[in-house]
């Protein structure tokens, strides 16, 4: 009797007994730190934290993360665009740096590629870093408002590791999903050779139907589903004591079978009916290959590091564009119009584009304790895009001899290309990228440390677009030629370690992104969309823009572990932004747009008042806006105060708590994550501006509640959960074709998921 009241009372004091320490170690400042030492505003999740918080996708990291947002284009079913601390453009190179590991992952919004960024999974990660604020010492261009790097386990060489975790889901509504994977790590060769290996398969319910405006017979129910690959294999070789080379290769593959937006005039949100009238099914296939190749050699305190990799990205993308291109070219009313002897009236968008990157960069640095700490590198990067779209019209010599008598030769000069394409283009950029980059960390005074970094770039980019419809005055249109610049990205910080678990800092910092290429718009259908921003002809190129950022911040830990915290305010000003302004004829043009001003603050809470509760509360705002005003004619491109889209307040809040169910350890989990509603005045809201179209609103608020309860049986932790508890659908990205259109798409979260879950850590 006394052996098992001893062993209860061992498994209640286990339960009960908190981690030595919470701190996650990051390599930010691409040394391994601890959070709360690093003097960058990072927001970091390990795996367990990913679990925890039922992350699984990008637009779960940002929405648990102040200053992130991710916003889904309706210009791509899959593609997605990240910005950081209201450093949001719809147009150009990326403003956010994506990595998986070492390695730049990001995609250019180049003039035919429309399918953005693709963001790994969260399955085996070491952990996500998300740093708020230009990046550009350390990460190169494109991380002007921030970088977020997904960081993968090591190989082992000395212990063997498994992580897996399977779900089954069903969605309010929709159809069911679930996922299963595994990753195993284990030495081959005892401190000489081992590796990783992993595999994951997700597949994500549905719940907008489609059902075709056109055919009543063209139905698929919850068609917006789709299926995720991923598997990654890592091998660690060590030949030497201070050698290891870590060869690795990444693969994701994500096929979504239908769009997720829908229409506005067939749904009702706030019931939960969720529809799209669209006339075909509109899928994407996105897939990527990683391979990489890092050494590290550490010899006489002195680390060097080289990174050799290949990113090769494939998009096939249809989207359904059925009516709108006559609207855009003939007029409005030409909307929902029929043709003679046609059932269906359709325009089939399809769109390949391939994306590879060859990135190498070495780096440099001192090991070891030590009041100077250096970091010199070299990069180098050569990246092609090849884009070729085409749209299929072959109704349209039919419509143009219905509406107006002639033929599409006759009515525009030329006819449709190959007989039965409106479109079609050919584009073939490429980028190349030389850096050099120092950064020097000097504890000049007993705990206080000066941080100074830089890094000079020489960047060039070549184009050659080809397009050929009969909307051109000729039927073709090339823009060929080049872009070269050389940008310089400082950085400087000031920190003081007022204690061990307290510290301050301030810092300047500086982003930047290169600039890019115009599509062709037709003329002279836009021709007075031009005019009104003052424009003989279309820009063939923009210019690059840069960010400013000033910031302070604490980072501290209290009562030995009872409360820890990050806080930041900031401010950066952005010059010469590189912004797509839609003409009246519904065609995007991207000019640089003068400048603006960002300014917010983020707060990181994590509390333990009691052994067996955890609190945690995150907010962010942030308040992004013009300051110029941009006269184009009688009408603004942007006016000051004008503000930059995304929500001002975002805030998440969870308590977890854990007892002892026999001789387990449960816990509950609940969590709530706001984003309020984006605060205007929008371009669409202002009589002065070019796009001002009172039938448009902003997004709605969102405010989603999780619960999950826990039971921890040895390595496996089961859990039952539900996410969007409340089954909230707010409106989120309505838009229009144009000013005053009569058709608006829009998304939402998704509906009410109830599931279990295991998953097993050994």
């Amino acid at each position: 009797m006394m052996g098992t009241t001893a062993a209860a009372q061992t498994a209640a004091d286990s339960a009960a007994t908190p981690p030595q320490s919470d701190e996650i170690l990051v390599t930010a400042t691409r040394r391994s730190e601890s959070l709360l030492r690093v003097p960058v505003s990072v927001a970091a999740l390990n795996q367990q934290n990913l679990d925890d918080r039922g992350i699984r996708t990008i637009q779960d990291i940002a929405a648990q993360t102040p200053g992130l947002n991710i916003a889904a284009s309706s210009g791509s079913v899959g593609g997605m665009r990240a910005s950081i601390r209201g450093i949001n453009s719809t147009a150009g190179a990326a403003t956010t740096a994506t990595y998986i590991d070492d390695t730049p992952v990001q995609s250019r919004n180049s003039a035919l590629n429309y399918s953005l960024s693709t963001f790994p999974r969260a399955f085996d990660l070491d952990r996500v870093e998300v740093l708020r604020g230009p990046q550009g010492t350390l990460f190169g261009a494109s991380s002007m408002g921030g970088a977020i790097r997904f960081i993968t386990p090591a190989p082992s060489l000395s212990g063997t590791s498994v992580y897996g975790r399977a779900s089954a889901v069903a969605i309010d509504g929709g159809s069911p999903g679930g996922e299963i994977g595994l990753a195993v790590g284990a030495p081959i060769v005892e401190d000489k050779i081992g590796f990783r290996v992993s595999g994951w398969y997700q597949h994500e319910g549905g719940y907008v139907d489609r059902a075709s405006y056109q055919d009543a017979n063209s139905t698929e129910k919850n068609a917006n589903f789709s299926n995720t690959y991923v598997l990654r294999a890592a091998f660690a070789l060590k030949p030497t004591e201070w050698l290891t080379i870590t060869p690795s290769i990444y693969f994701q593959d994500q096929k979504i079978n239908d769009t997720s937006y829908y229409w506005s005039s067939l749904s009702d949100t706030h019931d939960g009916v969720f529809k799209s009238g669209s006339s075909i099914p509109q899928p994407s296939h996105d897939r990527f290959w990683l391979p990489s190749l890092k050494m590290v050699a550490d010899v006489g305190g002195v680390s060097i590091t080289s990174v050799t990799s290949h990113y090769a990205r494939n998009v096939n993308e249809t989207r359904d564009q059925s009516q709108t291109n006559n609207l855009t070219t003939f007029g409005a009313k030409y909307l929902f119009t029929t043709v003679n002897g046609y059932d269906q009236v359709i325009d089939t968008w399809s769109s390949r584009t391939k994306q590879r990157d060859y990135v190498q960069e070495i780096r440099v640095q001192n090991t070891g304790p030590s009041r100077l700490n250096w970091l010199v590198g070299g990069y180098y990067s050569h990246s092609k895009i090849f884009s070729d779209p085409t749209l299929n019209s072959a109704y349209l010599n039919d419509f143009t001899q219905q509406y107006f008598g002639k033929t599409v030769a006759q009515y525009f000069g030329t006819g449709l290309v190959d007989g039965v394409y409106r479109y079609t283009g050919v584009e073939n950029t490429t980028e190349e990228q030389y850096a050099a980059f120092a950064n020097l960390d000097w504890e000049f005074v007993d705990h206080v440390k000066l941080t100074l970094g830089g890094r000079y770039s020489i960047n060039k980019l070549v184009y050659d677009i080809v397009e050929k419809s009969p909307t051109y005055v000729t039927g073709v249109s090339h823009n060929a030629g080049s872009i070269k610049e050389k940008p310089f990205t400082p950085k400087v910080s000031l920190s003081y370690d007022a204690s061990n678990n307290l510290m301050f800092y301030s810092t300047y910092a500086r982003g930047f992104r290169t600039g890019g290429v115009n599509k062709a718009v037709p003329m002279p259908a836009c021709a007075t969309g031009l005019a009104a921003l003052g424009l003989d002809s279309q820009p063939p190129t923009y210019k690059s823009d840069t960010t400013d950022s000033y910031e302070l911040g604490s980072k501290g830990r209290i009562g030995g572990g009872l409360l820890s915290f990050e806080a930041s305010v900031y401010q950066i000003n952005w010059k010469n932004i590189q912004q797509s302004i839609r003409l009246t004829c519904a065609y995007p043009l991207t000019l640089n747009t003068g400048s603006a001003r960002s300014r917010g603050f983020d707060l990181n809470l994590n509390m333990r008042p009691m052994d067996n509760l955890r609190l945690g509360l995150t907010v962010g705002y942030n308040d992004s806006k013009y300051l110029d005003t941009l006269q184009s004619g009688t009408k603004a491109t942007v006016f000051a105060g004008q503000k930059i889209d995304g929500s001002p307040w975002t805030l998440n809040g969870f308590f977890e708590y854990s007892l002892l169910v026999g001789q387990h350890d449960a816990y509950i989990r609940v969590q709530d994550t706001y984003n309020s509603r984006p605060q205007g005045p929008f371009g669409f809201q202002n009589p002065i501006s070019s796009v001002y179209d009172p039938t448009r609103v902003t997004n709605e608020a969102m405010n989603k509640l999780d619960v999950r309860l826990g039971l921890k049986a040895g390595p496996v932790n089961w859990s039952v959960f539900s996410e969007n508890v409340l089954n909230a659908h707010p409106i989120l990205n309505k838009a229009n074709l144009f000013a005053y259109a009569p058709f608006f798409t829009e998304r939402t979260i998704t509906p009410r998921t109830i599931g279990i879950m295991a998953t097993v850590t050994m």
